[in-house]
């Protein structure tokens, strides 16, 4: 099972950035700033489970920050990216502030 996403382009050697939606909303909210983020990184936007086309998974496991830890790492090798930074805003600032770092 995998998160929905969508990966936008930006300058070839310029970093990935991933961006996590509020709770209730969507990868839609990044919409208004997606042109001027990809003039300096290449953003890549996650829908959270449950969210927008986001499968919804029948275990608890997947919702705790280890669960969503293990999402986004599959969906890095994904996109065969190597590190990325991640931004959150509210409810997702919460979680990756969960997340181990590793």
């Amino acid at each position: 099972m995998k998160l929905a996403f969508e990966s936008h382009p930006g300058p070839d050697a310029s970093p990935v950035l991933l961006l996590l939606h509020g709770f209730l909303s969507s990868r839609a909210q990044w919409t208004s700033v997606i042109n001027s983020l990809c003039e300096f990184c290449r953003p890549v936007t996650a829908e959270l489970w449950c969210h927008g086309s986001s499968p919804v998974p029948g275990e608890a496991k997947f919702y705790k920050a280890p669960g969503y830890s293990e999402a986004f790492e599959t969906l890095r090798k994904e996109i065969d990216v190597g590190s990325w930074f991640v931004c959150g805003q509210s409810f997702s600032a919460g979680l990756i502030a969960q997340l181990d770092p590793t």
